[in-house]
């Protein structure tokens, strides 16, 4: 993929000692509004994070997309030098002989089960089957799906995960809260029709930046994302990331 130059757009710049280039490790898969590649081109809120970051250092970075289990061992190989998004619970085992580092948070994001608004509040005991991407495990209902009280629809794309919870094929929809929300809203155009429900278990989860290498690049983001909270937030309406949530512990 050819290299991208980036433009700043609101960031502070953090001039590096010279310009480097960077190859950052991405996941070929659609999760907007978070990111997405399509056409080879990757873009959606974590990419303009990124961008703006790196264009703020003088940077260039390529993006290399690439399936999740391949993203890892390319990652864990030294071949790319940055990978979004990681977090230290995701791939524990394959990643304990390496010494991997992760950025603060960019993003606190919520997995929960979205369900038509008429099914709100009716209780863990109403949902008997539940729709997810193939080879996703919702960790929040694992002990009920294994005791056999819930069954597990697997779809090869969110998309049909969403499709399934309108239809009633399934009782709600494990994914991504603000992924359902685009899909309905910008996809499907059929918004209102799913709601996450904060009284069903759901799971807490954030967003890092990570690397084997480059920890000095690793300090100046962090020291970036707590300068730059403003505009983060900014990039976070344009993107509609992070709906009402209800308090509570995911059950």
């Amino acid at each position: 993929m050819a290299a991208v130059v980036l433009c700043i757009l609101i960031a502070s710049p953090v001039p590096p000692a010279r310009a480097d280039t960077f190859v950052i490790g991405v996941e070929d898969t659609e999760y907007l509004p978070h990111y997405a590649v399509e056409n080879g081109d990757y873009r959606g809120f974590g990419r303009e994070v990124l961008d703006a970051f790196f264009a703020a250092r003088g940077d260039t970075i390529i993006y290399r997309p690439l399936p999740v289990e391949r993203l890892y061992r390319t990652f864990l190989t030294g071949e790319v030098d940055f990978k979004y998004p990681d977090n230290p619970d995701w791939k524990a085992k394959l990643k304990k002989d390496h010494t991997v580092r992760y950025s603060v948070t960019v993003v606190d994001v919520v997995d929960g089960v979205s369900v038509p608004p008429r099914a709100l509040a009716r209780g863990t005991d109403s949902i008997r089957s539940l729709a997810t991407v193939r080879g996703f495990t919702p960790g929040a209902w694992q002990s009920r799906i294994d005791l056999g009280r819930v069954v597990l629809r697997e779809s090869d794309s969110f998309r049909g995960v969403v499709e399934q919870a309108i239809i009633g094929r399934v009782d709600g929809a494990f994914a991504n809260i603000d992924v359902v929300q685009h899909m309905l809203n910008e996809v499907l155009n059929k918004p209102g029709t799913l709601v996450f429900d904060p009284d069903l278990p759901f799971e807490r989860s954030r967003y890092h930046l990570s690397t084997l290498k480059h920890a000095a690049v690793l300090a100046d983001f962090d020291a970036w994302l707590r300068r730059e909270a403003a505009f983060l937030t900014v990039l976070k309406r344009k993107f509609r990331i992070g709906i009402d949530q209800r308090e509570g512990d995911g059950g």
